[in-house]
């Protein structure tokens, strides 16, 4: 009971930091699309070319460390539910219950707070894909075929990131095994 315990707290702490990681993914998307937008402008042509070729490399770092949390907190979680689930057959009583009776429980990846910032994210990464194109066509390129070039880059980020928020929804943590053991 009391390994249990010591996990418990430990999964709480552990939790707690994808949580604040996840909290703190949000402002940052809305953080660069505020100074892409606030810049972009007023840039050197040769500056806002480089700006519009590395800030989509940038959104897939954003979009994919924030499904990491996301899944990692879903991991948390259901370690979490299963530990109180234990526990209270140990007991023989329902003596922790938050999380293995949690309403979203099963509902989305990560509960509610993975899913609205993983959606916010996705919506300010695809906003700053569509302002980079944007500052492409008003920066007077016309080549035909470095505009098709990069419009295929935009279009393959925003198809990756999309999908990669799709298969977030998919995701289901899975207790592994380790030398023929549950580690559960």
């Amino acid at each position: 009971m009391d390994v249990l315990l010591a996990e418990y707290d430990k999964m709480y702490e552990l939790a707690s930091f994808r949580l604040n990681a996840l909290d703190r993914r949000v402002p940052l998307g809305a953080g660069a699309l505020a100074a892409f937008l606030g810049s972009v402008s007023v840039l050197p042509h040769e500056a806002r070319l480089c700006l519009v070729v590395g800030l989509p490399l940038a959104v897939v770092w954003l979009v994919r460390s924030t499904v990491n949390h996301a899944s990692s907190f879903e991991d948390a979680l259901t370690r979490i539910a299963e530990i109180e689930l234990r526990v209270n057959e140990l007991v023989g009583e329902d003596v922790l219950r938050f999380q293995s009776r949690h309403p979203s429980r099963g509902r989305s990846t990560g509960g509610r707070t993975s899913t609205v910032s993983v959606r916010a994210v996705l919506t300010a990464a695809h906003v700053l894909l569509v302002g980079c194109c944007y500052a492409v066509v008003s920066s007077g390129v016309t080549e035909r075929g470095l505009l098709l070039v990069y419009l295929c880059y935009i279009a393959a980020i925003g198809a990756w990131s999309t999908w990669t928020a799709i298969r977030l929804r998919l995701y289901r943590y899975e207790p592994r095994f380790l030398a023929g053991r549950d580690i559960t």
